[in-house]
C-alpha cells in the first residue's frame, strides 16, 4: 500500500533473533542410531554410506548423531543405500533403546576393499 504523501516505504524484515539452538528431537536420535546400527551391521563405513546415498560423510554424521532436521527424502536415499525400505528402517527406529544403543561410541571399520 501507498502512503497517502506518494512516498514509497521501504519495509524491512525484523531484526533476527539469536535464539539458542532446540534440544535434538528423540525422534532425529532414534533415526540417526537406527542408521548407524544398520550401517555398522553391513560393515559399511560413513564414507561408503554416504556415497552411495548421495550425501557427504559430514551430513550422514549430523544425521546419525541426530543432529540436523533432515528431509524423508534423504531418509528414503538412505535407506535405499542401506537396502532397506524406508517402513523396515522407521521399524529399525522404532526398536531403538537409546539407553542401550551403540549412538555415543566410536566405532572404526575397515573398508571392505
Amino acid at each position: 500500500m501507498i502512503p497517502a504523501n506518494g512516498a514509497l516505504a521501504l519495509v524491512l524484515p525484523p531484526a533476527r533473533v539469536e535464539r539458542a539452538l532446540p534440544p535434538t528431537s528423540p525422534i532425529l536420535k532414534l533415526l540417526g542410531c537406527a542408521i548407524r546400527c544398520e550401517r555398522h551391521e553391513r560393515r559399511f563405513t560413513m564414507e561408503t554410506l554416504a556415497a552411495a546415498a548421495g550425501l557427504s560423510y559430514q551430513y550422514l554424521s549430523e544425521v546419525e548423531r541426530g543432529q540436523t532436521n533432515f528431509s524423508i527424502l534423504v531418509l528414503e536415499r538412505i535407506a535405499i543405500a542401506l537396502e532397506m525400505t524406508l517402513p523396515e528402517l522407521a521399524t529399525r527406529a522404532g526398536n531403538v533403546d537409546l539407553a542401550t544403543a551403540p549412538m555415543l561410541r566410536r566405532v572404526r571399520l575397515k573398508a571392505p576393499f
